[in-house]
């Protein structure tokens, strides 16, 4: 039984510690009661809505009532409030009476209470996407309007489960400044699970994050490495500017089955595309194909002789060469060997934007096209492999990960440690962003 399980077991059999109901979860004191109202029976089916809310209201307030006679604070949930706007409800004051000795109803327990002014806590993790049971770290801040909270203040983490959101662990104290870490274990993820930070403080909440993802992915989340540090740039001003690459096909491999040329050359077309699209969906960055047909790229040289005579604006080309007369590159060897392609980037500058970015995939090799797991690999892989490298990743030690140095044939998506490293080198999300990484400030376009 996971840990997540037993929590939620043991909070079942205790009359004052239950898991929240959908969003409210507490901390730094008793643990919420899980207390709903009761479902009408079969004799008042088919009464009118009117009368149905009355009777539930009614049964609610009983509740709450009864329950703050043992001082368990109370979840109540409302189908009218989204998962996210749930929130703690006190117990019901004792009724006021004004001057005329007229008596006034205690706060509906249905009411979200409201967050004490001007303190917000910050939340992202370390990474975004990890194996199973692996370990991360949460960081943030807690502030009051915009200062270090002064009182001391703790942090709690909450998982999304289902419609509800349950502790992650104990709450940890932040420092002086208003800073936290918290550890945790990607144990009962889903493929995509959510999660928040909040402040708790005397049963009640104080401040709630904005909720962030983690994903499941093969492999080690921290096996990814930058190739030199250069990234290309994301923005235009405040909006994601077109990245533009082109292709060469001056050489077909023989592993492409077509009719003629030109199915080979169409199929060729739709694994560059392919593989550029999922560069695309990993990074935010955004890549537009221009038609010209592209010169193969070479070993580049040095200082202005860097720049390739790319055509129509492009600024990535991939291309197919063989050694032929027709299509060299000097960044093939001289016979074939293991490698089936080169990848890399030119930053003239050292301004760490990528100015250009080059493939070449040895023609020579007998691979089966598409994207699939296959025996030998296939082109739309190598180029997955390739188009990272000219964006700035380089080889991990992990032989999971796509962007390892030998690829496993197996392989058909990013793993954990490509997507990390891909992430990091793609459009960084601002911070009020569910994507943000903890330590990157967020581009301008994000």
């Amino acid at each position: 039984m996971s840990r997540l399980a037993a929590r939620r077991r043991i909070a079942a059999t205790l009359p004052c510690q239950a898991s929240p109901v959908g969003g409210g979860s507490r901390a730094g004191g008793p643990a919420a009661a899980q207390d709903q109202a009761p479902v009408a029976s079969a004799d008042v089916v088919g009464v009118g809505n009117e009368v149905v809310a009355v009777v539930r209201r009614m049964m609610v307030r009983l509740v709450a009532a009864a329950v703050a006679v043992v001082g368990c604070p109370v979840l109540l949930s409302d189908s009218g409030l989204r998962p996210d706007s749930w929130a703690t409800a006190q117990p019901p004051a004792p009724h006021a009476r004004s001057a005329d000795a007229a008596a006034v109803d205690p706060p509906d327990p249905l009411l979200p209470i409201p967050a004490q002014s001007g303190v917000v806590v910050s939340a992202a993790p370390d990474h975004h996407y990890v194996s199973p049971n692996a370990k991360f770290t949460v960081t943030g801040r807690i502030s009051n309007e915009g200062a270090a909270f002064k009182d001391a203040a703790h942090a709690l983490l909450e998982q999304r489960f289902g419609g509800e959101w349950v502790p992650v662990g104990k709450p940890v104290k932040a420092a002086a400044d208003g800073t936290y870490a918290l550890p945790a274990v990607s144990e009962d993820l889903q493929a995509q699970t959510s999660y928040r930070v909040v402040v708790p403080r005397g049963g009640a909440t104080l401040a709630t994050s904005r909720e962030f993802t983690i994903e499941l992915a093969a492999g080690r989340h921290t096996a990814f490495k930058l190739l030199g540090g250069a990234r290309w740039q994301p923005c235009a001003g405040t909006q994601v500017r077109e990245i533009k690459y082109g292709i060469n096909l001056a050489s077909i491999p023989p592993g492409y089955a077509g009719a003629d040329e030109a199915a080979k050359r169409a199929a060729m077309i739709a694994d560059v595309a392919g593989a550029v699209e999922q560069l695309a969906l990993a990074t935010g960055l955004k890549f537009t194909r221009v038609e010209h047909e592209q010169p193969i790229p070479q070993q580049p040289g040095s200082g202005a002789a860097a720049l390739q005579p790319f055509l129509g604006g492009a600024e990535l080309v991939i291309g197919f060469a063989d050694n032929s007369a027709s299509a060299t590159s000097t960044l093939l060897p001289a016979k074939v060997g293991r490698s089936s392609g080169w990848g890399s980037y030119v930053d003239t500058n050292g301004d760490g934007f990528i100015d250009q970015g080059y493939v070449v995939l040895d023609a020579r090799h007998r691979l089966d096209g598409g994207y699939k797991s296959s025996r030998n690999g296939t082109w739309q892989q190598i180029i997955m492999h390739e188009v990272a490298h000219a964006s700035g990743l380089s080889h991990p030690d992990d032989a999971k990960q796509l962007m390892h140095p030998q690829i496993n044939p197996a392989l058909t998506t990013w793993g954990a440690g490509d997507l990390n490293g891909l992430q990091r080198i793609g459009l960084r999300p601002k911070q009020d962003s569910p994507k943000r990484i903890a330590g990157l400030r967020g581009d301008a376009c994000a």
